[in-house]
């Protein structure tokens, strides 16, 4: 009898094990409903403290854009964008969604370019945007800028190439990037500054007043029979008036011949 309660008793013992091992497994291999409930509150996180700072930040900021607009004093300006500089850190500090966090590395960068200039924070805050949001073409324009100002053309123009990859048909974008690469210290400067201010003054009949020395720099040994067509494009697009097909296409033949006869 002794010995049946004894093997009766490790017999429950040894369940009661395998068991405990059985629901040990399962909480590692699966999430417990506790885990699911703390994964699902984090989604759902609280960004209203970041929020109102990007608002405080935005504030502060258009406030100092008015007033440097309307020519008041830089002490004024630079103090607003500093206080707005340090709404933009809150705010990313904070945390925000992932749209909005590039807004706010954006809007730090180019606070930078205002007031008392720094572009080089400002080209930090600003790639930090664009990495979350590589279609940031404002962000781009800003970046532009703050390479333009440190006199990296090359670097301008690749900045100028981000914002047309988003907005291929921006004409003042493509003025910029032909200019840029015009003055960037590279051999095919010409080529690329060329192909540029074509699509420039096919957008935009102004624009090819400004990028003359470009198409006096391309008329050289750069300039093959078949951009005769692009010539006769912006001639198309002239200030005096769109020309016929027909027209349009004898100056391209003229323009073809000329070309030949180099």
């Amino acid at each position: 009898m002794k010995r049946l309660i004894l093997l009766h008793s490790i017999g429950y013992f040894a369940c009661f094990a395998l068991a405990s091992v059985t629901i040990a497994l399962l909480e590692m291999s699966e999430p417990s409903h506790v885990y699911l409930q703390l994964a699902a509150e984090a989604e759902q996180q609280d960004y209203s403290r970041g929020e109102d700072a990007l608002s405080n930040g935005l504030s502060h900021y258009l406030a100092a854009l008015e007033l440097e607009r309307g020519g008041f004093g830089n002490e004024t300006v630079t103090d607003l964008l500093r206080q707005s500089q340090d709404h933009f850190r809150a705010a990313i500090a904070w945390g925000l969604p992932r749209s909005q966090k590039a807004e706010a590395h954006y809007l730090l960068g180019d606070s930078f370019l205002h007031g008392d200039l720094d572009p080089v924070k400002a080209e930090q805050a600003l790639d930090r945007a664009l990495a979350i949001d590589p279609r940031h073409h404002r962000a781009a324009r800003s970046l532009a800028r703050s390479f333009s100002l440190m006199g990296l053309a090359l670097m301008e123009a690749r900045a100028w190439e981000r914002v047309l990859a988003v907005m291929p048909e921006d004409a003042a974008a493509r003025k910029a990037a032909a200019l840029a690469y015009f003055r960037s210290p590279i051999p095919d400067r010409v080529e690329r500054a060329y192909d540029h201010a074509c699509v420039a003054a096919r957008l935009s009949s102004a624009a090819r007043v400004e990028l003359a020395p470009i198409f006096d720099a391309a008329e050289g040994p750069f300039l093959q029979p078949a951009e005769a067509e692009d010539l006769a494009d912006i001639i198309d697009h002239g200030p005096s008036g769109k020309l016929s097909d027909d027209e349009a296409e004898r100056y391209a033949e003229e323009i073809g011949k000329l070309v030949e006869q180099r």
